[in-house]
Formats: C-alpha cells, sequence, structure tokens
C-alpha cells in the first residue's frame, strides 16, 4: 500500500485538456424541481468506483452568466451510497488549467488546487483515506481509498474539497455532493415506522447551495467571497480557460443575497400531493454563513392555523432522541448541515419556501425566497 500511496500523484497531458466549456443552465425561475436520483453511484459486492473530474463550468443564472468548478460538467456531484462494510475507491482527477494558481498558506489563493473530503464519514484520515492534507494541483489527480467500518452508522453526509485556501471558494462554486451510508439491517425507531407503516413515505433529496456573493469579514480584510472573489479581485484569471471575458453581464446583481441553487436550479418549484407527507433529505452546501428557512406565512409568529407543517427526524446523518417526529417552526440551514424532515401542507394552494437571515427578527419580513411548492 505504501508503494501505490507514492504512485497516486500523476501528471496529466495539457493538450488532453477539454477545449469546450459545458454550460449548466439554471435560468428558469419556477421549473420543477430536478430529481436527484437520477444520478446516484452505488456500490456493489461490496465496492464502489467513482471518478471525479474537476474543471470549469459555466453557469447561466436568470440574471447573469459566470464561470465556475464542477464536478464533471455539473453543479453539484453524484450522490455516493456505500454500506457499512464497503470500500470506495475515488479517482479525483483536477482538469483545471495552472494559471494565477498561487497564494499563501490558509488564506484566499491557490484556488485551481483542489482534494477530497467526506464530511462526517467514520473512516481513516490517514493515506490514501480522508487526508485532508494531500493537495491535487491542476492537470495531476489522486486516488482516495475510504473503508467504511462494518459498525458505521447510516446516514446522509457529503463531500467537498478542503485544500486551505481554495475550500470556501470551490465548495460554494458547485464542488459538493452528497455520500450516504445505507444499512438495510438497521431498526430504524418505532416512531418513525408509525409515520410510513404501509412504506409510501416518498423521499426526495435537497441541495442548497449558497453562491456567498455578500461581503465577509475576516482578518485579512473586508473582501467578497466565492465567486465574486474570483471574478472581481482576481480579475477570473483563475478560470480564464476558454473565454478571457466571460464573466457578468449584469454587475448591478454582483450582491443579490438570494443567489441560491436548489439541486442546480434557481428558485423552483416542488409539487406535493395534498394531506401527504413528504420526506426530504437536505443537505446545505454552504461554507460561509448559516441561514434559517420558513413556509412564508406558516411560521408560528404569522398564524395559529397553518395549512402546512413540517417535522424534523434527524439531523447530520443521525436520529433524533424522544420526541420523534420533533415538531418546528422554522428550519435552520446550518453550514455544511444536513437535515431529515417530512413536509405536508393540509389546504391546496401555492406556497413559498424562503430563506431568512440566520440572525433574524420576527418583526423583519425581508426573506429571500428559496422555492415556490404547489
Amino acid at each position: 500500500m505504501k508503494s501505490l500511496a507514492v504512485l497516486l500523484l500523476l501528471k496529466l497531458n495539457p493538450s488532453a485538456a477539454a477545449t469546450s466549456v459545458p454550460l449548466w443552465d439554471a435560468s428558469c425561475i419556477g421549473c420543477d424541481l430536478p430529481d436527484l436520483d437520477e444520478w446516484v453511484l452505488e456500490s456493489v459486492g461490496g465496492h464502489l468506483e467513482v471518478t471525479l473530474v474537476v474543471d470549469v463550468v459555466d453557469l447561466k443564472l436568470p440574471y447573469t452568466q459566470l464561470r465556475t468548478r464542477g464536478y464533471n460538467g455539473s453543479i453539484g456531484g453524484p450522490r455516493l451510497v456505500v454500506h457499512p462494510g464497503d470500500t470506495m475507491r475515488l479517482t479525483l482527477i483536477n482538469s483545471l488549467l495552472d494559471i494565477n494558481n498561487t497564494g499563501v498558506h490558509n488564506s484566499i489563493g491557490y484556488l485551481n488546487t483542489t482534494n477530497m473530503h467526506t464530511h462526517g464519514l467514520h473512516v481513516s484520515g490517514m493515506p490514501p483515506g480522508d487526508y485532508v492534507k494531500w493537495d491535487v494541483p491542476p492537470q495531476t489527480q489522486r486516488v482516495y481509498e475510504y473503508v467504511i467500518p462494518h459498525d458505521h452508522y447510516p446516514g446522509h453526509y457529503w463531500y467537498h474539497p478542503h485544500f486551505h485556501g481554495s475550500t470556501r471558494v470551490q465548495t460554494g462554486g458547485g464542488l459538493f455532493g452528497s455520500l450516504v451510508v445505507d444499512d438495510p439491517y438497521f431498526v430504524l425507531p418505532p416512531e418513525y415506522l408509525d409515520l410510513d407503516k404501509a412504506g409510501l413515505l416518498p423521499l426526495r433529496y435537497i441541495e442548497i447551495m449558497n453562491f456567498e456573493f455578500r461581503y465577509y469579514d475576516t482578518k485579512l480584510a473586508r473582501f467578497r467571497s466565492g465567486i465574486d472573489l474570483l471574478q472581481r479581485n482576481y480579475g477570473n484569471y483563475a478560470l480564464n480557460q476558454a473565454n478571457p471575458n466571460l464573466g457578468w453581464n449584469d454587475g448591478t446583481n454582483v450582491n443579490d443575497p438570494s443567489n441560491v441553487l436548489v439541486n442546480g436550479a434557481f428558485r423552483p418549484k416542488i409539487t406535493v400531493q395534498q394531506n401527504v407527507w413528504t420526506r426530504f433529505r437536505i443537505l446545505t452546501a454552504a461554507t460561509v454563513f448559516s441561514m434559517y428557512s420558513m413556509v412564508e406565512g406558516e411560521a408560528p409568529w404569522e398564524t395559529d392555523d397553518p395549512a402546512c407543517e413540517w417535522r424534523l427526524l434527524s439531523k447530520d446523518g443521525n436520529f433524533l432522541t424522544s420526541p420523534i417526529p420533533r415538531k418546528f417552526g422554522v428550519l435552520p440551514l446550518l453550514i455544511g448541515g444536513r437535515a431529515e424532515i417530512i413536509f405536508r401542507c393540509t389546504r391546496p394552494g401555492q406556497y413559498n419556501w424562503t430563506t431568512i437571515p440566520y440572525h433574524f427578527n420576527p418583526d423583519n419580513t425581508t426573506h429571500d425566497r428559496l422555492t415556490e411548492a404547489d
């Protein structure tokens, strides 16, 4: 295994780099929520082989178009599903170019150097496992190998880059994905089984990505983070791989606080059946600030007779202790957090599932629309 670790860093042929940039179209407002079940990689026979290619992606939003990074040409990578006792072998290929890829340790920089972290997994933190000190510079690749313990708790986890200097920019720009440990022998809490006696409780995955355009105060200086940092402070050099002029079309929207993608879509529509609970597993792929979410007009301080209600089942991959399910009014969307909820509306209509600032006042009615639910 030691000789394998030495051979994991391979130099790529720059001429093999992609000459065209894939386009991720998130310009539609109110289109149906994309189904993440269409891109799932699950282990077979105790093994899972995964290849993720990091490269540039052109993202088209309703008000602008910009260049960011993605896995295999997508905003958000595939959902990886493993089981206790499995081995997952992940090949991470960095196809980004070595352009303006400099910096100072623990400061914003090395924007095209990446690596991999499996957030929440109880696996080895040494090579070739979840070793966050490994780097994958431009035009190189590494192979990670994760051995899932036989007694690993099932749940919803996630993966993202963790190279100091570029973590926030890369994760907040589209490099992330869900990771699920599924144990068919796990006995669900009895309260959970009571909710789903017929086995008909539908499960949907939601991945929330916030581009973090807002100003962010640090010890270094007051700067704009995420994609805005690339486009403005770095003059787009780090992503200047095919079209150096690609950037903001409308600079007046650069600090729009509602830069939220849900399953790679902008303000999508979720359709649920009246009086039927729907189960959601939610990942907040944010790296700078947290949010609260609520159904507009249905919060405890807004009405005594809500048409929509939700209950919390688990958080960060762990089922709650009693009481379960737990009633709540607003849902915290914490940085890197996961939550599993059930949701239903008892009256037909259209409702807005929105985000509000993490430190909010109920009298403050300003918030950012997250989805539209019918």
